[in-house]
């Protein structure tokens, strides 16, 4: 299977070159499929690993306990603010020195521990290809380099003589690819996590060494240091498991099943009770194949009410109704807001509104700012 073609590459020593058009051909062909196979707007990897995986979730599952445990603070006006927690109980046994200096070291503790997660989050659960080199340690890579010594042997095998043959092989070489890619990201992972209990122990040897606790109070924090070590190293495998490559699901659900187990999951992996109404009306059952795209659509919904009623110190309840009319589902979710975001708010779903199938078709959906509308 193929043919080769001489061409003049250079007329003033009349030298010849042999162009083999047909590998330039299955070439283009597997780039385009390649592109389709990570960049399509709709089943693309990377709009899945964005919507799925980099929407917060990640970040969500990996700070969680971190906060819970009250290690680590947030950032206001660019800064990190004080652990006040742990600073109450040492204040009594402590100088202003030493207090200040304690101060610094959960600040830092809290700044590297979030630049781990965000790595994962911004280097490693990135795609990239030979025109897209912007992530250089993206676990995803899909440079043609990998792939030429393959396409290569495609092209000598004669029992491919079919368009549909020659596709299917590729989409099996993408596959095998991505394989190895999540193998590169469950290794990531382990690095990280090795990291986090390393900076972890570091922190509780900082603590310990400059203050005169009490063994009550010594004994507490490093009870939870301990606590905390056994969650990271549970949460890193519970993100672990989201790289492989599902199988099918073969049970019925229904729609309620659906919002309660998002609502549970939300509540045991935060800080923070995300409070709901119910009010649903379906009782059909929905193949398992579709549950896991109907939690993705409630859990970043839910997700982003809870994150926009933490960062404004609201407790508000978030409403959700189902009504199911000649058997199609009307699902409305909806949540109090700061009446002085109103306008803004509006503004923002209009805009989006008013360019949805653009935003979709351009794979935009992976940047448009947490809305949930896309």
């Amino acid at each position: 299977m193929g043919f080769d073609i001489k061409v003049i590459a250079d007329g003033c020593n009349n030298q010849l070159e042999k162009i083999n058009y047909q590998y330039d051909i299955l070439e283009r062909m597997f780039l385009y499929i390649r592109n389709q196979f990570l960049f399509n707007p709709k089943y693309g990897l990377d709009n899945y690993l964005s919507t799925r995986i980099r929407h917060g979730t990640l970040v969500n599952q990996l700070r969680n306990h971190y906060e819970i445990d009250n290690l680590i603070t947030n950032i206001t006006n660019g800064k990190y603010i004080s652990n006040k927690y742990w600073l109450d109980y040492m204040s009594n046994v402590s100088n202003s020195s030493t207090l200040s200096t304690c101060d610094n070291f959960f600040k830092k503790f809290a700044e590297n521990t979030d630049n781990l997660i965000f790595e994962i989050k911004e280097e490693y659960v990135q795609v990239s290809t030979e025109s897209n080199k912007t992530k250089i340690n993206a676990c995803f890579n899909y440079n043609i380099e990998y792939f030429s010594p393959e396409i290569k042997k495609l092209q000598k095998r004669t029992e491919l003589n079919s368009y549909d043959a020659m596709l299917s092989e590729m989409i099996n070489l993408l596959w095998s690819h991505t394989d190895k890619c999540l193998e590169d990201v469950k290794n990531k992972l382990q690095e990280t996590k090795q990291k986090m209990l390393d900076q972890l122990h570091d922190l509780e040897k900082n603590i310990i060494t400059i203050t005169n606790l009490p063994n009550q109070v010594k004994n507490m924090f490093h009870d939870t240091i301990v606590k905390c070590s056994g969650e990271i190293q549970d949460d890193i495998q519970v993100v672990t498991r989201w790289f492989n490559r599902g199988s099918s699901v073969n049970f019925d659900f229904t729609i309620q099943q659906v919002i309660d187990t998002c609502i549970s999951y939300i509540n045991n992996n935060s800080k923070y009770t995300l409070k709901t109404k119910i009010e649903c009306q379906s009782t059909t059952s929905i193949q398992g194949k579709y549950f896991s795209t109907l939690y993705d659509m409630f859990h970043d919904i839910m997700n982003n009410v809870m994150y926009y009623e933490r960062n404004k110190g609201l407790h508000n309840t978030c409403s959700i109704e189902v009504l199911e009319i000649n058997n199609i589902l009307n699902i409305r979710v909806s949540n109090p807001i700061d009446i002085s975001e109103e306008g803004t708010i509006k503004n923002k779903v209009k805009e989006i509104n008013n360019n949805l199938e653009t935003l979709l078709r351009g794979g935009k959906s992976r940047v448009e700012g947490n809305s949930g509308c896309i």
